[in-house]
């Protein structure tokens, strides 16, 4: 059976399962993705996945921070199967016809300690970019213009969303308001109507 090595060291989440669901869906025929991450977190959270498309998953400790998690696809309680099951798509329930727009109003995420917030926020904004489908738009406000700034930890992922046909709204008057005017970087400086309208044409809206 073909090894699919995926090298996810030093990775933090959800990167790693991110990198493992693309190799799975990469596959043709049965075999086996080895993916191999630097945290247990991760290790879990391979394992989650493994278990969501009903794959025979092991893992091992090849030292203090390196572990192997062996995700054998087409496989199932040892047995082989006949069909590849694919990973399941990183998306949210719909909630009703119109447009997907995810809400960033922060530049952290949740609240208690901004230093993990910010990496909260990180990922949650690469786990958007990995959405199939895309969301339709995104919207900025107060402060979440920082994250549309080349010194942001969100900006490339918000870059490749523009790129990929993402409308990215920045509110102008938080942006003046933060003196970011003149770097922000990705997406169209506008306006509060704007910003309403396209909130209002919905039929989901994400927040972090």
């Amino acid at each position: 059976m073909e090894k699919i090595v995926v090298d996810a060291m030093g990775k933090a989440c959800p990167a790693p399962v991110i990198m493992t669901k693309k190799a799975i869906d990469g596959l043709s025929e049965a075999a086996v993705v080895e993916t191999h991450v630097d945290n247990a977190i991760a290790v879990e959270n391979l394992k989650r996945l493994a278990s969501g498309i009903g794959a025979e998953v092991e893992t091992e400790a090849d030292g203090e921070s390196h572990y192997v998690v062996r995700i054998k696809t087409g496989y199932a309680n040892g047995a082989a199967s006949d069909t590849l099951v694919k990973a399941p798509v990183l998306q949210f329930d719909a909630c009703g016809p119109g447009k997907t727009v995810l809400q960033l109003s922060a530049d952290v995420m949740g609240a208690g300690n901004d230093e993990l917030g910010k990496a909260l926020m990180k990922a949650f904004v690469y786990a958007a970019s990995q959405l199939d489908p895309l969301p339709d738009a995104v919207v900025c406000y107060n402060g979440g213009v920082r994250l549309t700034i080349p010194e942001a930890d969100t900006f490339a992922d918000l870059k490749a969303m523009e790129e990929a046909g993402v409308r990215i709204i920045v509110c102008g008057t938080c942006a003046n308001f933060y003196g970011l005017t003149e770097k922000v970087a990705v997406g169209t400086i506008s306006n509060m109507y704007d910003i309403l309208q396209t909130l209002n044409e919905a039929g989901r809206i994400i927040r972090p």
